[in-house]
């Protein structure tokens, strides 16, 4: 009972930090906020991006290609949520925010002692940098909070008759967290075989579903990425085939 009200006002404070005026401060939304909001915005009212899409897994908005899982989550609040600039910075404020409780059960998944554990989790919960990127609608924090969610599931010991169930939930995890930025699907290759070799390389019963889930994941995320990145490869400091670079 006592750790659970520890984890409760940890997390209510970090909440708070992030949310105090999150609508107001920043004043107003960066070009990137603008660009998700616009096309979760266009998605929820007609099913298409700025420029046509229907439901596309990436956006090219002004020529950077975005990743659309953070433009997913915005679509879903705003069947249910005002349109305001704080809707749009929600989805990496309660990232950041539950970050801070995940960070703790990461820390002992690898084996920190309980004292710095919480220790961690007070750092996350305090350290500007997460706090300013808590208060932005930035897709890295998101993306990282669904990362360290799925790793935590993946590599805890558990009993083998809630395994399956933590794994499937695991793995949708994972391929979001790649679909809501990049980074994740260049460290996924990593786990493999730490998950193999934390669960016993011989018996694979137990590795063979989280490692098929996840070299399926990589599959599906990294051909999407690479056709990302033969769109950006045309895009230098000396030419930029943009839209609005055209107008100028």
């Amino acid at each position: 009972m006592k750790k659970l009200l520890i984890f409760i006002s940890l997390f209510l404070v970090s909440f708070l930090i992030r949310a105090y005026l999150v609508g107001q401060i920043p004043s107003i939304l960066n070009r990137d906020e603008a660009a998700l909001a616009y096309n979760a915005y266009l998605l929820n009212e007609t099913g298409k991006d700025e420029w046509g899409k229907s439901w596309p897994l990436s956006l090219e908005s002004f020529g950077d290609y975005k990743l659309s899982g953070y433009v997913y989550a915005l679509v879903g609040l705003f069947k249910i949520l005002p349109l305001n600039d704080w809707v749009v910075r929600l989805p990496s404020l309660l990232a950041g925010s539950i970050l801070v409780i995940l960070g703790f059960f990461f820390a002992k998944v690898v084996k920190f002692r309980e004292s710095w554990a919480r220790l961690f989790a007070i750092l996350l919960a305090t350290a500007p940098v997460f706090i300013f990127y808590s208060r932005m609608a930035f897709e890295a924090n998101l993306a990282l909070s669904l990362f360290i969610f799925s790793l935590t599931l993946l590599l805890a010991q558990v009993k083998n008759k809630n395994r399956v169930a933590i794994d499937l939930l695991a793995l949708p995890l994972a391929l979001f967290s790649v679909f809501t930025y990049n980074a994740p699907l260049l460290l996924l290759p990593f786990i493999l075989p730490i998950i193999i070799w934390l669960r016993g390389y011989k018996k694979w019963e137990k590795w063979l579903l989280p490692v098929a889930g996840l070299v399926l994941v990589i599959g599906i995320a990294g051909s999407q990425l690479l056709s990302l990145s033969s769109q950006k490869s045309g895009i230098t400091i000396f030419q930029d085939e943009t839209v609005w670079i055209d107008s100028i």
